[in-house]
């Protein structure tokens, strides 16, 4: 396994955090209206991340380009946004911009909230929409339209303190195989008296969720009639693996925390799972690491985690010449050409096949080839775009009480259930 201390790239900020929006109709103007004296006036509303480092430099040049090609387009503005910035302008329904970045998860409250651009246009020639992952473009397209372009993927790596790994014994060019494998490395690491691993039960669903997306062929994920349809049984798997896991983990450190990013920075603790965004970190504090995908429960099977998206979104204004300008600078965004320059210079998969099987971009940047093999398989994290229900948060209360040993992992995962269908519920669904 090659060894990392810097790598080319600003890592694209992940997902928008999981706040629902309320119902009802936005009908709030975008920057619409017609042209001006020297056309058009577009704004994009983006993840800050957007507009800084080797993103921002792609992004303008995007821009650039586009207006070279659009003799009525004035100007493309992109309005960078955190996550409770985004959420809450796009609630106030005022001053809509004609696109913008934003998670998957929250993608049926858009619809509903907000008058979103049919992009059908965009994806009537196979060989554009061919070239994205099938779930992906399945999940934007929803009664018998079109409503984002699918961008950013993203999936739980375990970062690999290689320093401290050479000390406990561990090879590192053995990757983790197994769920075996890595309770046993784990232990050696916990031998050679360095913390093994931060709290796998002690911040919502991340960690434990790594874990269940292994075994996302043996779970029957779906809702019928305001019910889950997976069996307690079925995730009984998961939790008895957590808390495996967890002998080892120091429980005061969860994975986000700074604690634990500075403790695995300075060489004293050997494991963390986390995403991609938390590469950029890693890599300007010159520790020695890698990563690999969460493993799976046999060798050479099912591995690849809970998967996160992120999508683009029009604004229909009302106007169809700008609406189709917005739908094609939309188009190139979701182009093979640019979602491979995208993964090749700023480091983060994109949600075309093409491109992350691209024997360019996999040899190019090491987290777009181990992301590459685990968009394989793994589990979504949510039924994007049809439901407004983030099941696995439910995770969160019975994978506490397990690390604290008030459940087994059979309680845990009846808990579980339990709390997918009252979310279920709460929605309405």
């Amino acid at each position: 396994m090659k060894r990392i201390t810097m790598k080319q790239g600003v890592r694209a900020v992940g997902a928008v955090a999981a706040i629902g929006l309320a119902g009802g109709l936005l009908t709030g103007c975008n920057s619409g209206g017609g042209p001006g004296p020297n056309g058009y006036d577009l704004t994009v509303w983006v993840y800050s991340d957007f507009v800084q480092g080797e993103a921002g430099e792609l992004m303008d040049k995007l821009v650039e380009e586009f207006k070279d090609e659009h003799d009525n387009v004035n100007s493309v503005t992109l309005e960078p946004k955190n996550d409770a910035e985004l959420l809450n302008s796009l609630m106030s329904g005022v001053g809509l911009p004609d696109a913008f970045s934003a998670s998957a998860r929250d993608g049926k409250e858009y619809r509903a909230a907000i008058d979103l651009l049919d992009l059908s246009s965009v994806f009537e020639s196979t060989d554009y929409a061919d070239g994205f992952y099938q779930d992906a473009l399945d999940a934007v397209s929803v009664d018998d339209g079109v409503w984002a372009i699918p961008f950013i993927s993203y999936i739980p790596v375990i970062y690999r303190n290689l320093t401290v790994l050479e000390k406990a014994g561990v090879n590192p060019d053995e990757g983790i195989p197994t769920y075996d494998a890595f309770l046993d490395q784990l232990e050696k690491v916990d031998a050679s008296g360095t913390d093994a691993t931060h709290s796998w039960t002690n911040n919502s669903y991340f960690a434990p969720g790594a874990v269940m997306g292994s075994d996302a062929e043996n779970i029957t994920v779906g809702v019928e009639d305001g019910e889950t349809t997976i069996e307690p049984s079925q995730l009984e798997r998961t939790f008895e693996t957590v808390a495996a896991i967890e002998q080892f983990a120091n429980q005061s450190m969860t994975n986000d925390s700074d604690v634990a990013v500075e403790a695995f920075k300075s060489d004293r603790l050997g494991y963390l799972v986390g995403g991609p965004w938390q590469e950029a970190n890693f890599e300007q504090s010159g520790v020695e690491y890698d990563f690999v995908l969460v493993p799976p429960y046999e060798e050479g099977g099912w591995t690849g985690g809970l998967q996160g998206w992120d999508f683009f979104y029009g604004v229909s204004s009302g106007d169809d010449e700008r609406d189709a300008l917005v739908s094609a600078l939309l188009q190139q965004i979701g182009s093979y050409e640019f979602q491979k320059q995208w993964t090749i210079e700023v480091g983060r998969s994109t949600l075309r096949e093409d491109v992350m099987d691209d024997p360019e971009v996999i040899s190019a940047s090491t987290m777009a080839e181990v992301s590459s093999e685990g968009l394989k398989n793994g589990m979504l994290q949510m039924d994007f775009m049809r439901s407004s229900v983030f099941w696995p948060s439910a995770m969160a209360d019975p994978v506490a009480k397990l690390g604290t040993g008030k459940l087994t992992p059979e309680e845990a995962a009846e808990r579980f259930v339990e709390g997918i269908n009252q979310l279920y519920n709460e929605a309405g669904e």
